[in-house]
């Protein structure tokens, strides 16, 4: 019983089938989580994580609902210690299982699974497959022994697995010596096997067979897409038309197929592929959502560029969009509208939502993941977005790209006035950073005079600066008042997060000051609102 198994070998090796069979052979209770691109980020990933745990320890569905409005960046420092405080209470064993973590790059989730590893209860397991090794403390739990390891030698098919490979699961009645070749040139790699078998299949006779797989060389990647091309070139007109045309789909289901085909047969298309066994791995036991074998979805992507215009191609993509923006599914539907080049739909989708990643806060940077892929101009017609990429930037410290977004801002023709007042802000706090305060004072005074005063967000930002600068230049009776007046402001408004931030500068103020009771007690409100 290890704290981590990692099943680390290349695509094509059998990671999650592997997992999948064992899944089948456990009695205790395992959370299974299937990640993707989108997951690279803190507060999806841990909300994820949380979500797959809840299935099999249903409390955390409640004590989960306060967890996710801390900022992203300290997400993965509170959510681990969180988790570990309420598996901690599971009386039976536990396994969690990552499918897929190679398409983790954020440094921060990394550190984060560090962490829940370190402190992980006895009763409980982490699973981890990968096509790499991933950035964590392996040599650490290599030299504690909390680590078994499942590579790509143990993965590869032995000559005798080869044989039952082929004639049990395929149905090839090959001999000794063909079934030695194809163990030779695929050197035991189950995707090799897997579509040599499938083309196999088709072969009229022992003759064709055999000529087939002396034609086969390499051992390489070039021999798996040689044998793909094989298998899909097989297959209907129809079956090739639908797997070439949903390629685009990171995930599919039958509601999602029909609506990017504009068709009404994708159900029993489905159904097909996986009876066959052709190229479809199901993603839960209803059968409703599945994915296509990595590899193929690689081959079927680089056909689909080669053969279908980029009209048609932008066309599919849009149709996704719309599926997706239809059922509220935003990152998926920004990133088909993203991928069908309309920049614009992206945009528009992404702003009115900012306010809420900014204030929350719990998205800034899920809007600087999409923002940064947008251009320049697109930026400009929606200033609100362009603002919120500014101030995902700047929060996390990437100065390039505070540059590119604080020139657009200022080179602006005609910001909205709840956006002059926000760039107004930031630069008072930028020059409040240089001990410019004086400027800065004055620039906040045009902000609050700029801001509507309809627009409670405004409001609280550019008050809360005032507030720390007028401390700051020991104008303490003016800036107590104004925090207090920020902090009633965000009750009144339902600005919790905002509220508890000002609270948490008021006490620190207060105590500065001596006023410690009155510190206290306002640290306790704080407490019981951020429970609430």
């Amino acid at each position: 019983h290890c704290r981590l198994i990692l099943v680390s070998a290349p695509a094509g090796f059998g990671k999650s089938t592997l997992l999948a069979s064992w899944l089948q052979q456990l009695t205790h209770a395992v959370a299974w989580l299937a990640l993707d691109e989108l997951d690279d980020e803190p507060l999806r990933f841990w909300r994820y994580v949380t979500a797959a745990l809840a299935t099999v320890v249903p409390d955390l569905v409640e004590q989960s609902r306060e967890w996710f409005r801390a900022p992203d960046t300290s997400l993965s420092r509170t959510v681990p210690s969180l988790l570990i405080n309420a598996l901690a209470s599971c009386t039976g064993r536990l396994t969690l299982i990552l499918d897929d973590y190679h398409v983790l790059s954020e440094p921060s989730i990394h550190q984060g699974i560090d962490f829940l590893l370190d402190h992980l209860p006895p009763q409980c397991q982490l699973v981890i497959s990968s096509r790499v090794d991933p950035p964590l403390a392996l040599p650490r739990l290599r030299a504690r022994n909390q680590l078994c390891e499942v590579r790509t030698d143990d993965l590869r098919f032995g000559h005798s697995e080869s044989a039952r490979f082929l004639r049990e699961r395929m149905g090839l009645l090959l001999d000794e010596r063909d079934i030695q070749t194809l163990d030779a040139r695929t050197e035991g790699w189950v995707a090799a096997l897997q579509f040599t078998g499938l083309s196999l299949q088709k072969l009229a006779d022992e003759q064709a067979m055999r000529h087939f797989i002396n034609q086969l060389t390499g051992r390489d990647r070039h021999v798996v897409d040689y044998l793909m091309t094989e298998v899909l070139d097989r297959q209907t007109p129809a079956l090739q038309h639908f797997l070439l045309h949903t390629s685009i789909l990171e995930r599919l289901s039958a509601p999602l197929c029909n609506a990017v085909l504009e068709s009404d047969n994708a159900e029993t298309l489905l159904a097909t592929l996986e009876r066959a066994n052709l190229f479809v791995v199901a993603l839960d036991n209803e059968r409703q959502w599945y994915r296509y074998h990595h590899l193929f979805a690689e081959l079927l992507r680089n056909r689909l560029k080669q053969e279908v215009p980029p009209a048609e191609r932008a066309e599919l993509h849009t149709r996704a969009y719309r599926w997706y923006r239809a059922q509220g599914m935003d990152d998926l539907a920004v990133a088909h509208a993203l991928e069908g080049g309309d920049q614009r739909a992206a945009a528009a989708l992404l702003t009115p939502q900012v306010y809420d990643s900014q204030w929350r806060p719990n998205g800034f940077l899920r809007i600087r993941r999409w923002a940064d892929r947008l251009d320049d101009a697109v930026l400009q017609e929606y200033p609100r977005l362009l603002f919120a990429a500014l101030e995902a930037n700047l929060l996390t410290f990437r100065a390039e790209q505070v540059e590119r977004y604080l020139f657009l801002l200022e080179s602006h023709a005609a910001l909205p006035a709840d956006v002059q007042a926000l760039l107004m802000n930031t630069q008072a706090n930028l020059l409040r950073i240089q001990r410019a305060n004086t400027e800065a004072k004055q620039l906040l005074r045009d902000a609050m005079t700029a801001a509507p005063e309809d627009d409670f967000h405004v409001q609280l930002s550019v008050k809360q600066q005032m507030a720390i600068l007028l401390f700051e230049m020991g104008e303490v009776q003016d800036g107590t008042a104004m925090l207090h007046e920020v902090v009633d402001l965000a009750e009144a408004v339902d600005h919790l997060f905002t509220g508890l931030i000002t609270g948490g500068y008021l006490s620190l103020f207060l105590m500065g000051q001596g006023r410690l009771h009155e510190a206290e007690s306002l640290i306790r409100q704080m407490l019981a609102k951020a429970e609430q």
